[in-house]
């Protein structure tokens, strides 16, 4: 996969160590592919996908921005306190970017971030896997117009 593709991880539970680990990865892998690749016109975009997320949630965090939002702000001081998004965001700061939340550091490497909650076999979550496949569709053909500008 290049570093032009989206990212799309799965986990099963929103255990904060769990969830920091899964942003960890998608950094770690991002931060290789930038520093291997010689032409990079466009990040890619990152949807965490919460796999058996409780149907008994409130409604309010099916929805992708609210869903996004409140997790970003549980893990916002977590820049600050993990040594791996430290190292990187030290990475930053010699390149004059301030770097203060999680958001921010993931912003670094990724044009956008959403979290999408599913529940096994539900309406819901079908639509929300179709959701995700045009989503996909759109950024591949984003790039695929850019490469073609570019050339």
């Amino acid at each position: 996969m290049s570093h032009e593709d989206n990212v799309l991880r799965l986990e099963f539970n929103l255990d904060r160590r769990v969830i920091e680990g899964v942003f960890e990865r998608l950094i770690e892998w991002a931060a290789a592919a930038l520093e291997t690749s010689s032409n990079q016109p466009v990040l890619p975009c990152a949807i965490i996908a919460l796999n058996a997320s409780e149907i008994t949630i409130e409604p309010e965090l099916w929805d992708v921005e609210t869903a996004t939002n409140n997790l970003l702000k549980s893990l916002y001081t977590t820049v600050h306190q993990n040594a791996a998004f430290q190292k990187y965001a030290e990475f930053w700061k010699t390149r004059n970017r301030q770097i203060d939340t999680l958001e921010q550091l993931v912003l670094c490497y990724y044009s956008s971030i959403q979290v999408r909650g599913f529940h096994s076999c539900t309406f819901r979550s079908i639509r929300q896997c179709y959701v995700i496949g045009q989503i996909l569709s759109e950024n591949r053909l984003f790039v695929s117009r850019l490469r073609g500008v570019l050339s």
